[in-house]
């Protein structure tokens, strides 16, 4: 059943956000679990995933999908700030917020709900997710930020040079390159990437606090990101002509909450902060309740339990 296969992310999460009010452990350390989350256990089940996953032509476009489902979801924002009347950096900060899709969530919710192939189709959508942040995302915020030229340049090597896109580009190598690897390099990378899901949680449930939520709600970035985002997943499933599982896993992750790559890019682009934080920590606290729908339904029409 899909509660069942779901429980292990509530409690993860419920253990971390024990942790820190119980006051073992402070909410600073949750950017450092995504850290090191993102440098040293997320490229092994990337790495694990997709190396052995079942590859087709379709899989190719879903990076294409993921980018797209930011582009349009920024878009959409632009047109409403602009109709808002709000100032063009106010509007700006807005298209970041609503463009950028967390995907550190959506991964323990496709992996335990939909299954490993599920995630493999996560991971790949998370490229173009990862490239949209790496380049409009960060033009974006170094032309507020003024910073220059040579920071976007940064941004744009860090991308390449990032631990999960050497892994995505190993593991392709591996699948589609027909190699055969030995048993004992799956048996020291498993066990690497099997400590990613539970610990993306336990930092969820550190960072998510009632505190970081300011008033008023972000409720505009957050219809646009997540409702905006289904729409445009639907649309682009059907555009794409992506069936089964994969079609659930595009349209749920283009309806996945705010990416915490907004607070970053924030910070550099020197907008509101705090506001961006609020987005980032309101839509996710909504996200688990509105994934869990969202697979639900991708399981019934599946005909899972």
């Amino acid at each position: 059943m899909l509660a069942e296969a779901l429980a292990p992310i509530f409690l993860y999460a419920a253990f971390g956000m024990a942790l820190r009010v119980g006051g073992i452990v402070k909410m600073d350390l949750a950017p450092t679990l995504f850290r090191f989350v993102f440098v040293a256990t997320l490229p092994f089940l990337v790495f694990t995933s997709i190396s052995r996953a079942p590859l087709d032509a379709g899989a190719a476009l879903l990076p294409f999908a993921g980018f797209l489902t930011n582009s349009g979801c920024g878009f959409g924002a632009f047109l409403y700030g602009r109709w808002r009347g709000l100032s063009m950096r106010d509007t700006m900060a807005l298209v970041l917020s609503c463009s950028i899709i967390n995907m550190m969530l959506m991964f323990p919710f496709v992996l335990y709900g939909l299954g490993e192939a599920a995630l493999s189709d996560a991971i790949l959508f998370d490229v173009g997710n990862s490239v949209y942040v790496s380049t409009v995302g960060s033009a974006i915020a170094v032309a507020y930020g003024r910073e220059g030229k040579s920071r976007a340049a940064d941004l744009f090597l860090d991308l390449v040079r990032a631990p999960i896109f050497i892994a995505v580009a190993a593991a392709l190598l591996v699948n589609l390159g027909g190699f055969h690897l030995s048993p004992f390099i799956y048996r020291v990378t498993e066990p690497l990437g099997a400590a990613t899901i539970p610990l993306i949680l336990v930092a969820l449930g550190i960072a998510l606090s009632p505190a970081a939520v300011q008033r008023p709600w972000p409720v505009v970035p957050i219809l646009l990101r997540m409702g905006l985002g289904l729409v445009l997943g639907i649309a682009l499933a059907m555009m794409f002509g992506f069936e089964g599982m994969t079609r659930w896993v595009v349209i749920a992750s283009a309806a996945a909450p705010v990416g915490a790559g907004s607070v970053a890019l924030a910070a550099i682009g020197r907008f509101d902060v705090e506001r961006a934080t609020a987005a980032v920590t309101l839509s996710v606290a909504m996200g688990f309740f509105s994934v869990t729908i969202l697979l639900w339904l991708a399981r019934l029409f599946a005909g899972l339990p």
